[in-house]
């Protein structure tokens, strides 16, 4: 296809797609410029674009899963597919229907059915018809585009990412979709108020043992018990902060450790459904208390301050 004009105007300053037109310049046999590389010239907009493709590559990866041979060879079909290429003989080169079948047909068969289904129910444009696509394009066949991607990384990701086969992958023990001041903030909070809440029930535990004749009864023992459940739920906090990647993640990258979830990961999310209930029943019990002394002052003061029966020898 002619880019309509005999200069190649939009070069490309992305990064998403960098590595995959780098491996097609070094296997296409000079017809890229493999010093600068440019775009389509028919693209108008090559950033937005590419962040188009990236938030589909980035729902494909979490929701499909797709092997890394896939993944690079969609990436490389993607990018070439929207972005395409200017060549140095000013063609712009788009995929071949032999490339597109090859990745529907073989390198990533079952992944593209799913991906079909997916685009459908999120309401995306469809996948690519490859009967659509021409038979001419670069020299390079995806098989020797992909070996060269599976290099050593030529990319560099951002802290909360870490790179395999030339891929930005979310790490378990980083990832958040919030500013890190933010998380510090968080962080801090959560450790603050898990310690006052250790010292607190601490503070609890140390009234019931000086005034435990009077307090061991109903329905002050409720809170005890309740207490008790609080200062585990802490403690399981502070744990949690000592070492997050051995005790959270199962793997260093997050969607496997969202398959395989860590034994203490299953452990925590139990704690944390039987605190939210415990906190409910705490401050439950912390009225049932009030209203009975409220409600029946002498049946109260009765139980709070007669005197345990000992037994006596005779």
């Amino acid at each position: 296809m002619n880019n309509m004009t005999n200069v190649c105007l939009n070069k490309y300053h992305g990064e998403r797609c960098i590595v995959s037109f780098q491996s097609l310049t070094v296997c296409s046999s000079g017809l890229l410029d493999e010093t600068n590389i440019f775009v389509s010239n028919t693209v108008t907009n090559p950033i937005s674009v590419e962040k188009e493709v990236g938030e589909l590559l980035f729902a494909l990866d979490l929701y499909i899963k797709p092997s890394d041979e896939c993944r690079s060879a969609v990436t490389l079909f993607l990018c070439l597919y929207t972005l395409g290429l200017c060549g140095t003989d000013n063609e712009d080169y788009r995929p071949t229907a032999a490339e597109c079948m090859e990745i529907r047909d073989f390198i990533c068969e079952t992944e593209w059915k799913k991906a079909a289904d997916l685009l459908t129910l999120t309401g995306r444009p469809p996948l690519p018809d490859c009967s659509t696509f021409g038979d001419e394009g670069l020299e390079c066949d995806y098989v020797s585009a992909i070996g060269i991607n599976k290099t050593a990384c030529k990319i560099e990701c951002h802290e909360y990412f870490y790179c395999e086969n030339n891929f930005c992958k979310p790490r378990c023990d980083r990832f958040t979709d919030h500013p890190i001041s933010y998380n510090r903030v968080s962080d801090a909070l959560m450790i603050t108020s898990a310690c006052v809440g250790f010292l607190s029930g601490m503070g609890v535990l140390a009234v019931f043992l000086l005034r435990r004749k009077s307090l061991m009864k109903f329905p002050t023992i409720l809170v005890l018990y309740t207490t008790v459940t609080v200062l585990y739920v802490e403690v399981v906090i502070l744990v949690s902060f000592m070492n997050q990647l051995r005790l959270f993640c199962s793997s260093i990258d997050l969607v496997e450790s969202f398959d395989r979830p860590t034994a203490y990961c299953k452990f925590t999310g139990v704690v944390e459904s039987y605190s939210i209930n415990q906190g409910i029943l705490w401050w439950f019990f912390n009225i049932c208390a009030i209203f009975w002394k409220v409600q029946f002052p002498f049946h109260a003061r009765y139980y709070m301050t007669r005197p345990i029966k000992q037994s006596t020898s005779t």
